[in-house]
């Protein structure tokens, strides 16, 4: 019978560089995905920044709106300090 010669033997010294490669690529994949991630929360982020700043106007709009409704109803405003 004729031995197979197509079969792939690795030695020690192959696989360690081997090993060292595929350390490294899942490295660049992990910091690529991440770098991406990061991304995408800075997006949205700055969306719920402008959102909070909306909202801040408004209250500040609504309060003195409420503070010139309160001078015409003659209401004082309660003391902060008790």
């Amino acid at each position: 019978m004729s031995e197979d010669k197509t079969s792939v033997t690795i030695s020690e010294k192959t696989l360690i560089p081997v090993s060292f490669l595929v350390i490294i690529l899942i490295a660049v994949v992990q910091i690529v995905s991440t770098s991406f991630k990061a991304n995408a929360n800075e997006k949205d982020i700055e969306k719920l920044k402008d959102e909070r700043d909306v909202i801040s106007q408004e209250l500040k709009e609504h309060g003195l709106a409420l503070a010139r409704i309160e001078t015409a109803l003659g209401i004082e405003k309660p003391s902060k300090n008790p």
